[in-house]
């Protein structure tokens, strides 16, 4: 049943309703009145018509009262009753409404998933007619490239044959043409070494005094070659030897110069440090820290770590804080004495030295 249908039913029941309980109450009016008049009416008669027997009804009023308010109590009730199956005419048609757009969603959506599969196994039957469609034709491709290779294999093994029986006739003419050849070089060769050997042998002869001599004058160069490279080798020899001894010289003379360095730049790290270092309380009199300390290229301070401790962390912690407020060491400019400086072991003892 339609929407419309359902509130022309509910609407035709609730004026039927209505209508029932007004008449209701209409009837129920007049009996009151009319029971109320016709009790006046008894009981105002004048006394005077004796003559006139009238057998009259006394109502009592609480009955009628009892009465009345019986038939309020059910005209009221049938209201409630009215009222309730309204409402429960009102949600049942809630109700079908809702039931009847949840079904019209389930079936759009049902009819949208049709549709969806339907497009989808459209688009799968024409992906597959396609692919069907591809394949046929790589198939007649692949058979008429067969076939042109065939007949190109078969033009080709009969233009190899060809070559072959060429290249026979010609190596069978070269083999002749060779062989002639071959004979009219052999008679050349046979005058040619005749000739050969007669001016080798005068060559040799040639040859054999030519190293003959050369082998004195040899002999005498190699002996002024080796009186030269001897005394070359003892100024060599000689001149490495001080090279070597002034290397040494200067090496030690480097390695002091660093040393001084190193130590002059330690003791300029202590002085700074010491001037940013905060004292704790009861510092021992030998007390000392060892620190591990990086730094860059620069001078610049990476990081520090402490490796031997003076026993109590706050000691240790100031140290190092000292350390971390430099910053910046206050390194040469001598890069081999920077260079000691990338990592180092620092001591830290205010009261004596490193």
């Amino acid at each position: 049943m339609s929407r419309r249908k359902i509130e022309v039913v509910v609407n035709s029941n609730y004026l039927l309703s209505i209508i029932g309980s007004v008449l209701l109450h209409l009837g129920l009016g007049t009996l009151v009145f009319w029971q109320t008049d016709f009790s006046i009416e008894t009981l105002a008669q004048p006394k005077a018509k004796k003559v006139e027997v009238v057998q009259a009804v006394v109502v009592d009023a609480s009955k009628v009262d009892a009465i009345r308010q019986q038939l309020l109590d059910q005209a009221a009730k049938k209201r409630q009753q009215e009222v309730d199956r309204q409402k429960k005419l009102d949600d049942s048609a809630r109700k079908a409404s809702e039931n009847r757009k949840r079904e019209e969603r389930r079936l759009k959506e049902a009819e949208k998933k049709r549709k969806v599969e339907e497009k989808r196994k459209a688009t799968a039957e024409k992906e597959r007619k396609l692919e069907d469609k591809k394949r046929l034709q790589a198939q007649e491709q692949r058979k008429l490239a067969e076939k042109k290779q065939a007949q190109a294999d078969v033009k080709r093994k009969e233009a190899e044959k060809q070559r072959k029986v060429e290249e026979k006739r010609k190596a069978v003419a070269e083999q002749k043409r060779a062989e002639a050849e071959k004979q009219r070089k052999a008679e050349e060769v046979k005058k040619a070494e005749a000739e050969r050997q007669r001016i080798a042998e005068e060559k040799r002869k040639l040859e054999a005094e030519k190293k003959r001599k050369e082998a004195e004058d040899r002999q005498k160069e190699l002996e002024q070659d080796r009186i030269k490279q001897q005394i070359q080798q003892d100024l060599d020899l000689e001149r490495k030897q001080r090279e070597e001894e002034q290397a040494k010289l200067k090496n030690r003379q480097r390695q002091r110069e660093v040393a001084a360095a190193v130590d002059f730049t330690t003791d300029k790290i202590r002085a700074r440090m010491q001037k940013l270092w905060v004292k704790p309380p009861d510092w021992p009199e030998d007390g000392e820290v060892h620190l591990k300390i990086r730094a860059s290229a620069n001078g610049t301070i990476l990081s520090v770590e402490v490796i031997q401790s003076i026993g109590v962390a706050a000691y240790d912690l100031s140290a190092e804080i000292a350390v971390r407020k430099m910053g910046d060491l206050p390194l040469p400019e001598d890069e081999d004495v920077a260079e000691q400086f990338r990592e180092f072991t620092f001591v830290f003892n205010p009261n004596g030295k490193q």
